[in-house]
């Protein structure tokens, strides 16, 4: 009995045991197999997070400049541009129902003087274009940074403009007004651009409300382009007057020096000046006035503050000032050479010698020393030896000499008097 409970319990060890190595072996099975598949399932999952990891990113749209703004309703883009200062000038102009056409005149008169001019009309009546109308004249020129400076303390400022400015004369009662915008400062003139705005509305037709609108959009919408090309300089680099009489070389010799010509801002236009120093240390600076008016020399002649003298066998007149302000300088010996005579007309060109800055010299010595005549005789010999040689370096185009007309002329000096007003 005791032998068979033995046999009984071994055959139920054995049994155990066979059942746990099979059940080990399924349950291998089993994991292996559990492992391969769930490796599968965790490479799908595993891609499908990389998929939404790695999901392309949204390029974000290139940066563009904001488009100019849109012209508003009842507006149209004015263009205008100065070949010479290579400036081109748009503005929004009011045209509604109430005017039945458009023109625009190029004042020709005025580029002679280094300004390109547009009178811009826009009428209701086709037989009467002065009557229930809205003009413009609008004025493409240079001016000088100080100059810039100084009206803009004398007038107020315009607000709503990209650009410097001020009115000269500003909106009132009347549907009429002045005003001025300047560009940054140009190298290529060492000055700034300068558009005026002189602009009306005839009769009584247009509310001033209106009026202001139209002013305001105007100068909103203004927009001053700086082109790469101009007319300053000619195809050989030299540097032409405006007026066509003559032309300065871009490359001089005064005094033993080599000078190179620069433009140079005054009463409102460019102007060719170069630089140099002579033997002593003494600092010059010669700078073309453009010709003089047709009659200057025989109008002059006898002045007793004038001194006349010859460059080879032209005619010269010569006025000294002590302490200019132009270009702070010590002194200005201004002259005017006769090219030559066509009956009553002078063709003539003027230019300055000016010494030195303000911080070059005591003014009260310096004064004292040219009130010595020999001293004086001494400086005049030097600063007539200096003008002489840069007026025969000067190129003479003799077949558009001095064509402007006397009224021409007349609406030049009343302009520069107030430019070089606003520059003092």
């Amino acid at each position: 009995m005791k032998n068979m409970k033995k046999v009984l319990a071994a055959l139920l060890a054995l049994t155990m045991t066979v059942c746990l190595a099979s059940c080990g072996e399924t349950g291998g099975a089993g994991n292996d197999g559990g492992t391969v598949e769930n490796s599968v399932t965790e490479e799908k999952k595993e891609e499908s997070k990389t998929e939404e990891t790695e999901a392309p990113e949204e390029t974000e749209p290139a940066e563009t400049e904001a488009p100019a703004p849109a012209v508003p309703d009842g507006y149209e883009e004015v263009k205008l541009e100065s070949d010479y200062l290579g400036v081109n000038v748009s503005f929004a102009a009011l045209n509604d129902g109430r005017f039945v056409g458009s023109e625009i005149k190029p004042n020709k008169s005025m580029d002679q003087y280094g300004r390109s001019e547009f009178e811009v009309n826009y009428y209701s009546d086709e037989k009467h274009k002065l009557q229930d109308c809205v003009k413009y004249k609008v004025t493409i020129q240079a001016i000088s940074n100080d100059a810039m400076v100084t009206e803009s303390k004398r007038y107020k400022a315009i607000e709503n403009s990209e650009y410097s400015g001020y009115w000269s004369t500003e909106i009132e009662d009347k549907t009429k007004c002045y005003y001025k915008l300047f560009t940054d400062e140009n190298t290529y003139i060492n000055g700034r651009i300068m558009i005026s705005v002189d602009m009306w509305s005839y009769g009584e037709w247009m509310p001033l409300d209106d009026y202001k609108k139209m002013t305001n959009t105007m100068i909103e919408s203004m927009k001053i382009d700086i082109l790469d090309t101009n007319s300053l300089n000619d195809a050989n680099g030299d540097f032409p007057n405006c007026h066509g009489t003559y032309t300065v070389p871009a490359k001089m010799n005064i005094a033993g020096k080599d000078c190179d010509t620069y433009w140079y801002v005054k009463n409102g236009q460019v102007h060719a000046a170069v630089d140099f120093t002579n033997e002593k240390g003494n600092t010059f600076t010669i700078l073309d006035n453009g010709p003089n008016v047709p009659q200057y020399f025989s109008s002059h002649v006898n002045s007793e503050t004038l001194r006349q003298l010859q460059f080879g066998d032209k005619n010269v007149l010569a006025d000294i000032n002590i302490g200019t302000v132009l270009l702070n300088s010590a002194l200005e010996a201004e002259y005017t050479v006769v090219f030559e005579t066509d009956g009553e007309k002078e063709k003539s060109i003027s230019f300055s010698v000016l010494m030195g800055g303000s911080g070059d010299f005591n003014y009260l010595d310096f004064k004292n020393e040219y009130g010595d005549e020999e001293k004086k005789a001494e400086w005049d010999a030097m600063l007539d030896s200096y003008a002489e040689e840069y007026f025969n370096q000067i190129i003479y185009n003799s077949n558009t000499a001095n064509e402007g007309t006397a009224e021409d002329e007349s609406s030049e000096s009343s302009e520069a008097a107030e430019e070089t007003k606003a520059e003092e």
